[in-house]
C-alpha cells in the first residue's frame, strides 16, 4: 500500500479492517503488508483527474480485459463524499480530527472492498445492488452491520461456484 495522503498509518489499518470485514464472510483476508503476489493499493489525496465532482471513490487497472493487481483510491472524493452526506449532523469539515478520520477510512475502506471485487471476480461491470453497485450509499459506509454490501448470487457464483453465502 503507498499512502499519497495525509491518512495516518493507524487510519490505513482500520481501512483494511473495513475491507476486511466485507470479505471475511467470503474466507477472503486483507493483509497490508507487501508481498510479491499482492494487490498494490495507491492512496491519492485528490480526486480522480477526469473526475473534477469527486464521484469515483476508487479505480482498478484493467488491460486486455482483464483485471490487474493495481488500485488507486482517491480520498479527495471521499472528502467530497462525507461533505455531502452531512444531513443532520454535525458538518463533516467541524469534526474533530479522530472523527474526521474515522469518517474517511470508513469511506475508502469499502471503496478498497468494491474495487478488489472487480480485481478477484475480474470484471469491470458494477451491478444494480450489492457491493459492486456504481454508487456507494451513505448507509454503506455509517453502520456496515446493516449495509449491503454482499456480493450477488451471480457473482457468489464467479467467485465461489459450490458455495452460497448468505447476508
Amino acid at each position: 500500500m503507498y499512502n499519497q495522503s495525509q491518512l495516518s498509518q493507524a487510519s490505513l489499518g482500520s481501512m483494511l479492517e473495513v475491507a476486511n470485514r466485507i470479505w471475511r464472510p467470503y474466507g477472503i483476508s486483507i493483509d497490508g503488508g507487501p508481498s510479491a503476489d499482492g494487490v498494490t493499493v495507491v492512496v491519492s489525496p485528490s480526486t480522480l483527474p477526469s473526475d473534477p465532482s469527486g464521484a469515483v471513490l476508487g479505480t482498478t487497472l484493467f488491460a486486455e480485459g482483464h483485471a490487474t493487481p493495481y488500485v488507486r483510491l482517491w480520498l479527495g472524493a471521499a472528502e467530497i463524499f462525507a461533505g455531502d452526506a452531512d444531513a443532520d449532523r454535525i458538518p463533516f469539515n467541524r469534526l474533530r480530527r479522530e472523527q474526521h478520520d474515522a469518517v474517511l477510512t470508513q469511506i475508502m475502506g469499502v471503496a478498497l472492498a468494491h474495487e478488489l471485487g472487480h480485481y478477484l471476480l475480474d470484471t469491470a461491470q458494477h451491478s444494480p445492488r450489492g457491493l459492486l453497485r456504481t454508487r456507494l450509499r451513505l448507509h454503506d459506509v455509517q453502520d456496515l452491520d446493516r449495509a449491503d454490501l454482499s456480493l450477488t448470487q451471480e457473482q457468489q457464483r464467479l467467485f465461489c461456484p459450490d458455495v452460497t453465502i448468505a447476508r
